[in-house]
């Protein structure tokens, strides 16, 4: 299956979309398949391609999503984050709910988490009174198709 958008649900078990004090937002990026290059400059500056006139091999690439995060309080939305944030450099089964013309299906792949990086911004508040919110982006390595 080629990449596809989803709706990332979970990560080792972690939740990461619940539609209410966690949500995936935009953007969610994908960089799709990778080409595995094997072209070296040599010291006398010639170009030299080790698979020769043959195809190159493909490999996965990655993936990333932006999630925000919404607590009843200050310490209820850090809690979260931070659940977030301790996935970095975790490896496993990351799933995602596909969505079809009739139907949904989830699906799952094996990926690392390489980044777990929390964004600020001030618009999303967090003072007395109001909804506490941040948001988070991460970014997956994926080692296997969706199936």
């Amino acid at each position: 299956m080629s990449d596809r958008p989803m709706m990332l649900t979970q990560f080792i078990g972690v939740t990461l979309h619940n539609g209410t004090t966690i949500r995936q937002i935009a953007p969610y990026e994908l960089s799709g398949k990778l080409a595995v290059t094997r072209i070296f400059r040599l010291v006398n500056g010639v170009k030299y391609d080790a698979d020769g006139t043959e195809d190159g091999d493909i490999t996965q690439g990655n993936l990333r999503a932006t999630f925000r995060v919404t607590g009843a309080t200050h310490n209820a939305a850090n809690t979260l984050l931070l659940a977030l944030e301790a996935l970095l450099n975790r490896r496993g089964t990351l799933g995602g709910v596909e969505y079809l013309a009739s139907t949904t299906l989830f699906r799952t792949c094996n990926a690392r988490c390489v980044t777990a990086r929390p964004i600020l911004r001030a618009d999303l508040p967090m003072a007395v009174g109001r909804v506490y919110q941040v948001e988070i982006e991460i970014v997956w390595e994926q080692f296997t198709n969706w199936g």
